[in-house]
């Protein structure tokens, strides 16, 4: 069994580094990070309401999300916080949850793009099922 608490603090953890800016530090060496600094306007309680909130489906599969699944390094179907604009933060209306295969297919990829792209898969995955 696992903490549903411990999961979306673990998760909220992911975020904070995730969204900090390269540092290059006085002896040369530097942080890995992005050119600029995201803002976290979000708590580990939001990523938690929003998961509810989509009755534990991802967000671009419709697929339950268990979140046993998170307890395994890089598990493609474990809960991952994906931002609906990637050029905003994480703000509570920017924000979804999905698994983290969806999340990382997506990248930057546009909303459109994505759902075109899904449901070419499905449609595909349908075909293989006749």
């Amino acid at each position: 069994m696992y903490d549903e608490k411990k999961i979306f603090k673990g998760m909220m953890s992911r975020i904070k580094v995730g969204s900090r800016k390269t540092v290059i530090r006085e002896n040369g060496s530097y942080s890995r990070g992005r050119k600029r600094e995201l803002a976290v306007e979000i708590t580990w309680e939001d990523l938690q309401q929003t998961y509810h909130q989509q009755n534990g489906l991802c967000h671009w599969l419709k697929i339950p999300i268990d979140l046993s699944h998170n307890l395994i390094s890089w598990h493609p179907l474990a809960a991952s916080c994906d931002r609906l604009d990637n050029n905003v933060g994480y703000t509570k209306d920017n924000i979804v949850i999905s698994t983290r295969f969806s999340n990382l297919g997506r990248g930057a990829c546009s909303e459109n793009i994505f759902i075109e792209s899904l449901n070419t898969i499905k449609k595909a995955l349908s075909k293989d099922n006749d």
